[in-house]
């Protein structure tokens, strides 16, 4: 296998769900924000908005409203990964699945980045492109990160309205997910991957 620190990066990277509470600066989160809106988009249509969070009492008001108007449980039909105590999310016992809120929001990192994309967009695939260049361009500097899903905060209209107005994204714009981004608390632990390759020769 060819191997570069490109493609190191990517099989490295790992989902973080610990954090320190050391700050990050503005060079690293200018670096990752700028790796995010260079990744590809449909028609270069550039759809996408990324919006850093890091002031503490916004962060603490988004984890009130993730609790307040977040939805309980897993997904209809998804059944989460049966997994010990100390493995979940913030050690927090019936963790995945369990009500919205009852972990720290980001797993306690210092910054949340919010991904939006416009409503009637047909490229609804765009925000993963940039959130991976998220992940994998903030692991190559040394920081960790976990992509959340969907946040309480904008599952209600009114209240995702508020927010988005609150945070400057403009109207026509929906909430995709949101990224925990931080210096791990420890490292994370490589999990076994399903082969998917297969090659038509």
């Amino acid at each position: 296998m060819i191997q570069n620190e490109v493609i190191k990066a990517i099989l490295e990277r790992r989902s973080i769900r610990g954090y320190t509470d050391q700050p990050l600066t503005d060079e690293q989160l200018d670096t990752v924000l700028e790796c995010a809106v260079w990744a590809p988009s449909g028609m270069n249509q550039q759809t996408s908005i990324y919006v850093a969070v890091r002031d503490k009492e916004l962060l603490k008001q988004l984890a009130e409203d993730d609790k307040k108007f977040g939805s309980f449980g897993p997904p209809p039909g998804m059944k989460m990964p049966d997994m010990k105590p100390e493995d979940m999310p913030g050690g927090v016992p019936g963790g995945p699945g369990g009500p919205m809120g009852e972990r720290k929001l980001g797993y306690g990192a210092p910054c949340v980045i919010l991904v939006f994309n416009k409503a009637d967009s047909r490229h609804q695939i765009d925000p993963a492109l940039g959130e991976e260049n998220i992940c994998i361009a903030a692991h190559s500097i040394g920081l960790g990160t976990c992509i959340l899903g969907g946040m309480g905060a904008f599952d209600d209209e009114a209240n995702a309205k508020l927010w988005m107005e609150r945070l400057g994204v403009p109207e026509g714009y929906k909430h995709i997910t949101s990224i925990a981004i931080g210096y791990p608390a420890k490292p994370g632990d490589p999990k076994p991957r399903k082969d998917g390759r297969k090659i038509i020769k």
